[in-house]
């Protein structure tokens, strides 16, 4: 199985797929450090621009969903990897999206001045704003689980699922 996990910047989506990926013995990857290649994310975003960063993520997204059969991934999606129709549809796939689903005032403690994420530039205004427009986005995820818990706890539901 191929698990997606989904939120906004700053939800826990890489610290919680490597923790659920070492439990169940599975393959981990993290759509940003892949297409960061080493490099800080935001500089490889200010290199290509948004709209090449998105379709390089979506290109992404789609190997790792279609694979060989049998192939067992954990995937962390970037916060905005969702406005791709491409990457939405991962779900028709036989993947299994899951909405690490972390109100928005933890989400920015957790990135409030981190230079290495490209969107901290615009301000708590702009991301809660942001946010709010992702959320339908998120919702549509087949499993929602709560960003705010243990990551023992939310490990141990999500491996259920496998």
């Amino acid at each position: 199985m191929r698990l997606f996990i989904c939120g906004f910047s700053g939800a826990g989506k890489s610290t919680l797929g490597r923790e659920v990926a070492s439990r169940l013995n599975k393959t981990f990857i993290d759509t940003d450090e892949v297409l960061a290649d080493g490099k800080r994310l935001a500089d490889q975003i200010e290199l290509w621009g948004w709209p090449k960063f998105r379709r390089l993520e979506s290109e992404l997204v789609m190997r790792v969903s279609g694979g060989l059969k049998g192939d067992s991934l954990v995937v962390s999606l970037g916060g905005g990897a969702l406005s791709d129709e491409t990457v939405r549809a991962t779900k028709t796939k036989g993947c299994k999206l899951a909405w690490l689903d972390t109100p928005f005032e933890q989400c920015w403690e957790r990135i409030n001045g981190d230079k290495d994420r490209p969107l901290t530039a615009k301000g708590k205004d702009e991301l809660e704003k942001l946010y709010g427009e992702r959320i339908h986005l998120y919702k549509s995820a087949d499993i929602t689980v709560c960003g705010s818990e243990a990551v023992d706890e939310l490990v141990s539901y999500m491996a259920s699922f496998s």
